[in-house]
Formats: C-alpha cells, sequence, structure tokens
C-alpha cells in the first residue's frame, strides 16, 4: 500500500507538468475571481465620480458665485447659497464648498 501511495504522489507532478492547462474547475473559479475585481473596481470608479460634481471657477477670481454654482447644481437657490456662503462675503470658497458637501447640504 505504501508504495502504490508512493508511486502515484510521485506521479502527481509529472501529470500536472506535462497538463499545463488548468481544471475546468480552477478555470470557472480564476473567471469569477477576474469578473468580481472588474466590478467592484468599475463600481468604485462610478460611485467616486458620482460623490464629486465639479465646480467652474468661470471667471478666475478664486470663489464661486452663485451663477457658478447653479451650473454644477441646477437646484441652487438663493437661500441655500446664503447658506453656504458662511462668512457672507457673496461668494463661496473651497472651504465652504468642501464643508457644505461634508454637511450634506449638496450632492
Amino acid at each position: 500500500m505504501f508504495l502504490a501511495t508512493a508511486v502515484l504522489a510521485g506521479q502527481a507532478p509529472d501529470r500536472q507538468t506535462a497538463d499545463k492547462r488548468p481544471s475546468p474547475g480552477a478555470r470557472k473559479e480564476r473567471e469569477m475571481r477576474t469578473l468580481i475585481a472588474l466590478t467592484l473596481g468599475f463600481g468604485l470608479m462610478g460611485f467616486a465620480a458620482a460623490a464629486q460634481t465639479t465646480v467652474s471657477d468661470t471667471d478666475g477670481n478664486g470663489t464661486f458665485s452663485i451663477e457658478e454654482m447653479r451650473a454644477a447644481y441646477p437646484d441652487m437657490t438663493p437661500a441655500l447659497f446664503a447658506e453656504i456662503d458662511v462668512d457672507g462675503s457673496g461668494s463661496v470658497d473651497a472651504d465652504e464648498l468642501q464643508a457644505a458637501r461634508e454637511n450634506g447640504q449638496i450632492k
């Protein structure tokens, strides 16, 4: 019995070496792992893209006017803009914009 086990065990690597193709089960598992990785990767990229709306400073003054905010957030009202403009300067700076995003005032 020990001799038969030793012979079979000794032949197993030779069979694997001769046949480099993965078994159907191993191939299916690898395909599933690849599919899961791709799905997660694309899903996270989509989430990141949706999570951050870009506001453009079209006049280049370093802050955002209500018109610039409305271009990115069409539902922007004067009241919401005033709420986001914490310092009352009449424009929203990058810190105020980030705080509004973090507080859920805008998405």
